[in-house]
């Protein structure tokens, strides 16, 4: 929504449709702090309120930026004050489920006050913020009103005017410029393309650095290396498909629910994204590198937001609302468990640095080797201590990037945790029954998000599998 209370920071909008069958409403919330700053509802019975919602520039005048909510059913307009809440105006659509999805249209025909783009029955209708009349229109949009979104792009043309990405599902993209008249550009169909393309995962983010952001657009059908599941990407300039990412790893899909530029998180000058899987099954999120194109990290579920549904949707890029320097994004829980259910968290995406133990290790006993580290923050030295270790066997501690998951050794317990393709020795461990070894985490900035794996194992040993081997740790270079 941008800043509307002057404290510097993104506001949150979200709605509530359809709450049990009681009249909808869309709820402000501080980006900063959390807190409720206002409640919009209509007494009117079966509208739809809430369909959409958005924030523009100040259309009454008095310096702050307002807030449109979409009542699809209706097929209304409500314009409210950012600074009171007040209603402003109403505006009744002559389309059909006229206000299904909105976003800001900046200031389209320049007399100081914000206008919006409003979608209904396959039009998409630009609406004067000053006094509700129609500004301009894109006829035979063609999208789909079940799965049809609108979402303001950075300005592509340099015109001091913002464009409006248009997607449904049907393979339906479209760049639409309001300014000074309105034009269509159609982003052609990449190679491959399924119809969920346009209805699945969509962002943009600046993956290249040159000021000028691309489409992400998400594809659950098509078969890139064949994996199926994908992301295209391709510039909203003129089409061209410029890369096509898929699933790293073997014998696995990528079907993305949605996904956002949030910045550069790495330091490598790239802007970065985030991104949660569609499956119906996870609800952590992923890191794309802008700069390989590739998976970087994976957030597993944590405690800020482990009570999240595998339905959790909607990331959106807040900026930083924190003030911290890194970007931060909102996720929807439509469908959480418990008290979650219809929460929104704001999450930092910022790495912070942070470890896991895995598995309990095998060995002959009665004790099993333990591992353990330090958080491994930045410009620091974490420490691995490693206990009842057996004596006199000759050990190794190794360490690895960190697999996407362990791998059993056919005896319970032993469970390696590091990538048994590539790793490397990191301290001998010989004669001992506890050790305390240094491990030096370097100021690069490059290094936040980097998931290294630690594990040790001694040999001979009268252990199930000839060697014993301690739990593994994962553990994220953070802050």
């Amino acid at each position: 929504t941008g800043d509307i209370d002057g404290d510097g920071a993104s506001e949150l909008l979200a709605t509530a449709p359809n709450q049990n069958g009681a009249p909808g409403r869309a709820l402000l919330f501080s980006g900063r702090t959390g807190t409720l700053l206002r409640s919009f509802a209509t007494a009117l019975s079966n509208s739809g309120f809430g369909s959409d919602a958005t924030g523009i520039d100040d259309c009454d005048g008095d310096g702050v930026r307002d807030v449109v909510v979409g009542a699809n059913v209706r097929g209304m307009l409500f314009f409210y004050s950012g600074a009171t809440g007040a209603l402003i105006r109403t505006v009744q659509g002559t389309q059909s489920g006229f206000g299904n999805a909105l976003c800001s249209a900046g200031d389209v025909n320049r007399d100081g006050r914000g206008d919006v783009a409003a979608f209904g029955n396959f039009v998409v209708e630009i609406i004067s913020g000053a006094n509700g009349a129609l500004l301009g229109a894109f006829p035979n949009s063609g999208a789909d009103s079940s799965s049809v979104a609108l979402r303001v792009l950075p300005d592509l043309d340099s015109d001091g005017h913002a464009e409006i990405l248009l997607t449904s599902g049907g393979r339906i993209v479209k760049v639409l410029d309001p300014f000074p008249a309105p034009t269509t550009r159609v982003v052609p169909e990449p190679s491959g393309s399924s119809t969920g393309l346009g209805a699945e995962g969509v962002g943009f983010a600046d993956l290249d650095g040159d000021g000028i952001v691309e489409l992400l657009l998400a594809d659950g059908n098509v078969v890139v290396q064949g994996q199926r599941g994908g992301i295209f990407v391709i510039s909203p300039r003129n089409g061209a498909l410029l890369d096509t990412i898929h699933e790293p790893r073997g014998g696995r899909n990528l079907f993305v629910a949605s996904l956002a530029g949030i910045g550069d998180l790495d330091a490598d000058g790239r802007e970065d994204v985030l991104m949660q899987r569609g499956d119906g099954t996870t609800t952590g999120l992923e890191l794309l590198s802008g700069r390989t194109r590739t998976i970087r990290s994976y957030w597993t579920p944590t405690a800020q937001f482990s009570s999240f549904g595998p339905r959790s949707t909607g990331l959106a890029n807040l900026g930083d609302v924190d003030g911290n320097g890194f970007g931060d994004l909102a996720i929807g829980n439509p469908y959480g468990f418990g008290s979650s259910d219809g929460q929104c968290a704001v999450l930092d995406a910022r790495f912070l640095a942070s470890f896991t133990s895995l598995g309990t290790g095998c060995g002959e006993g009665p004790f099993l080797p333990q591992l353990g580290v330090s958080r491994p923050v930045l410009g620091s030295t974490a420490q691995v201590v490693v206990r009842d270790a057996p004596l006199n066997a000759p050990g190794l501690l190794v360490l690895s990037a960190a697999p996407r998951n362990a791998t059993n050794l056919g005896a319970q317990g032993c469970d390696v945790a590091f990538d048994l393709s590539a790793w490397a020795q990191f301290a001998n461990l010989a004669g001992a029954s506890s050790y305390s070894l240094p491990l030096p985490i370097p100021m690069v900035p490059q290094f936040a998000g980097l998931d290294i794996a630690l594990q040790a194992f001694f040999i001979p040993t009268g252990g199930p599998l000839g060697f014993d081997l301690s739990n593994g740790v994962w553990a994220r270079v953070g802050y």
